[in-house]
Parts: C-alpha cells; sequence; structure tokens
C-alpha cells in the first residue's frame, strides 16, 4: 500500500506539464496579405484540455509591430521614389 502511494505521488510529481506550442516556428508573410490576430491560428491545443483551452483564448492577446514597420517600408519607397525622380 505505501508503495503504492508513494508510486502514485511520483508520477503526480514527475508528470510532464502542459506547454503551448506554436503551430509552426516560421511564418512567412507576403506584403500585402491578411495577418489573423486569432491565437488559434498560432498556437497547438492538442495537449491542452478544453477548460484550459478556453482559459488561454479569453486571456490572450496578440500584439504585433508589422503595422509599425510596415509604415516604415513605405516611408522608405517614397524616399526611394523621391531620389529616383529627381
Amino acid at each position: 500500500m505505501i508503495v503504492l502511494i508513494l508510486a502514485i505521488g511520483a508520477f503526480l510529481l514527475t508528470r510532464p506539464k502542459e506547454a503551448l506550442k506554436l503551430k509552426k516556428e516560421e511564418m512567412i508573410i507576403e506584403y500585402g496579405q491578411a495577418i489573423s490576430t486569432d491565437p488559434k491560428d498560432y498556437l497547438n491545443f492538442d495537449e491542452v484540455d478544453s477548460k484550459k483551452k478556453t482559459e488561454i483564448l479569453k486571456n490572450t492577446k496578440l500584439k504585433s509591430l508589422l503595422t509599425k514597420m510596415v509604415r516604415q517600408v513605405k516611408k522608405i519607397k517614397d524616399m526611394l521614389k523621391l531620389v529616383t525622380m529627381k
């Protein structure tokens, strides 16, 4: 009986913890392509139960620097047009 209790305790302490994983490590997005802001499109929930999944999606916010980067690229393109027109 004591061995069984110790075995169960050891299993509970050493079992792998749930961890969020990305669906892909790298995504290639072409200029002009729509970018999803839904975390479901990027996170793999295969190892997470439905209650935890709901909690994660409720509390997850997706932030991106892409809008700022696109504005900078547009400014650079406009500057290059001015330089080539002269």
